[in-house]
């Protein structure tokens, strides 16, 4: 039997999001999980003097509570067979964008594919001397790639789709630090109120 939704084989039920419904009080958890984990590790390091922020520490801090945050949807995933992971990243799961090993398809479509895996690999690159908009020019190709799809009759393929969700890692993480960054100032500056 075949998903309707997202073109799966499955044998009882299908993984996918319209199959497997995530409850709102679920859906709130999760928002709230990603939304705390930032600001939280980031006081810590900051109250134990570990951190100064800037434009280095930010990336290097928002790789690895990012890492830590999708580390744990995964671990949700293959321990309770919920998709948050797919609902943290929006992914559309379609199978003909879905990379496939041994006739099995990965929860994620192959672009949120390549940006998990780059969001594990910039650990790496937050630790090297970059220039703060190299971290938005590697966000490039993903958007020139998927823009181009959109509008005219190339169709990009799997390859390039987890090579550009790779590449766009650096540019998500970023801008995730930046937001969480923006929050951690607001807070420190309300601080004194309370």
């Amino acid at each position: 039997m075949f998903c309707t939704s997202c073109g799966r084989e499955h044998f009882n039920k299908c993984i996918c999001m319209n199959e497997n419904k995530i409850s709102r009080f679920e859906t709130f958890l999760l928002f709230f999980f990603v939304m705390t984990t930032p600001g939280i590790f980031n006081v810590i390091l900051i109250r134990s003097g570990v951190l100064v922020l800037n434009s280095f520490n930010v990336m290097l801090s928002s790789s690895i509570s990012l890492s830590f945050i999708v580390t744990v949807l995964l671990i949700t995933y293959y321990i309770f067979n919920k998709n948050y992971i797919t609902l943290f990243f929006g992914c559309h799961q379609r199978v003909s964008r879905t990379i496939r090993i041994n006739k099995k398809y990965f929860v994620l479509c192959a672009r949120c594919t390549g940006i998990l895996a780059g969001i594990y690999l910039s650990i790496g690159l937050s630790l090297l001397p970059v220039a703060f908009y190299w971290y938005f020019i590697l966000g490039l190709p993903l958007i020139i790639d998927g823009f181009w799809q959109k509008k005219t009759t190339y169709k990009s393929n799997n390859l390039k789709r987890f090579i550009t969700g790779i590449f766009f890692a650096p540019t998500f993480i970023i801008i995730f630090g930046l937001f969480h960054y923006l929050l951690l100032e607001v807070a420190i500056y309300f601080s004194p109120l309370f």
